[in-house]
């Protein structure tokens, strides 16, 4: 789960940071983007997500292999507080995605030592084409 919400926030907060949860699976919750004073909109760097998504999913995966917990497991990929959010690429357009959140995957990774970018390819597809691009 990544966090995007503005007012929400824990202002302390910078992009990038995690939390990590302390009961349950493990889960990383990074702030990515926050609302700028009264802006209508929260810009967000999509390619940055993308490798937020990857990067935590594969530091936890790591940390579970250091407690001996190997093998296959589920990777659930989704955005909170995406009400106001604009993912934005390199090429002009985008648009708000509008909802207040954005569930993105349920990933089977078959095994999680493995790279797992290429699992995640069609949630960062959804993730584009509710930004706006049709390409995804």
């Amino acid at each position: 789960m990544m966090d995007l919400r503005g007012a929400d926030a824990d202002p302390r907060a910078q992009p990038g940071d995690a939390l990590a949860g302390a009961a349950g699976p493990p889960e990383a919750e990074v702030t990515i983007g926050h609302r700028v004073e009264d802006d209508n909109a929260i810009l967000i760097d999509g390619a940055m997500v993308e490798l937020e998504f990857v990067g935590w999913s594969e530091r936890l995966a790591g940390a579970l292999a250091v407690t001996g917990l190997t093998g296959s497991g589920l990777i659930q990929l989704s955005l909170d507080g995406t009400e106001d959010v604009v993912s934005c690429r390199a090429r002009p357009g985008g648009k708000k995605i509008g909802a207040p959140s954005l569930f993105l995957a349920l990933i089977d990774a078959l095994d999680l030592s493995a790279p797992l970018a290429p699992s995640m390819h069609e949630a960062f597809d959804i993730l584009w084409q509710s930004a706006g691009s049709r390409d995804g």
